[in-house]
């Protein structure tokens, strides 16, 4: 048969039948597993520790809420940090629960103006849109790159690990993340872990594997905070917040 006797027969029959639908309400997007949302008792508080939390439009939720309640709970203070475009036209980064939106938040710093920003901790948050967005940004991986350097904590959960590939900091590095990005990881140097948590031994970084590990990610975090204080903490909880 011709290539034009083929082209036509791949036409008619895509003709015949319905290939895509609209989206006519957002209940029709699936969304991803339900996670545990529940936060644990405050052992610190963090007041005046200031925490900024790198994503872009497809943040996974979780990660971006559960922290928030969590830091706020404890005194800090969170900005959260977008690519340059999305904080000059869209002003608002949307979370999404796998491929459903959930919820909009304000950006309020772009990468190249928190470079300067002398941040106690940054997160990065996961969801494979996000963390891809946020890794070929070059802004974005200089300013965790000057972070770390600095000494201060630096951060990641789920597929914002993959951001560490592009830092030059994963070679040898005992890792975790989500087990979606095992190989990325590996390929690019790093020892990938199949557990909630890892604090790499004797540097100022913590990985967190995905959405079903923010307790004791977040608490990893706190310990960390308190014990390298880099501003006052307080003993006593003040205004909770809950979800």
């Amino acid at each position: 048969m011709s290539k034009a006797l083929c082209l036509v027969a791949l036409l008619a029959l895509s003709a015949s039948a319905t290939v895509f639908e609209p989206v006519e309400k957002l209940d029709d997007v699936p969304a991803g597993m339900q996670y545990d949302a529940t936060q644990p008792p405050i052992k610190h508080m963090l007041n005046g520790v200031k925490v900024g939390i790198v994503l872009s439009h497809g943040a996974e939720d979780i990660e971006v809420t559960y922290p928030q309640i969590f830091f706020a709970n404890r005194g800090a203070q969170v900005s959260f940090i977008t690519p340059g475009w999305l904080k000059q036209y869209n002003k608002k980064v949307v979370l999404s629960d796998f491929v459903k939106p959930m919820f909009l938040t304000v950006a309020d710093l772009s990468f190249s103006e928190a470079m300067d920003m002398d941040f106690d901790v940054l997160l990065v948050a996961g969801g494979i849109a996000s963390s891809t967005v946020c890794r070929n940004d070059g802004d974005a991986v200089k300013l965790l790159s000057k972070h770390f350097a600095s000494g201060r904590l630096l951060t990641t959960i789920c597929s914002g690990s993959e951001l560490l590939i592009e830092t030059g900091l994963i070679k040898n590095l005992v890792m975790t993340g989500s087990p979606a990005c095992r190989h990325n990881l590996e390929v690019a140097g790093g020892l990938y872990q199949d557990v909630p948590v890892v604090a790499a031994e004797g540097k100022n970084l913590i990985m967190g594997r995905g959405p079903t590990d923010m307790m004791p990610f977040m608490q990893a975090i706190e310990e960390y905070l308190h014990s390298h204080p880099s501003a006052t903490i307080a003993t006593q909880p003040q205004n909770f917040l809950s979800i």
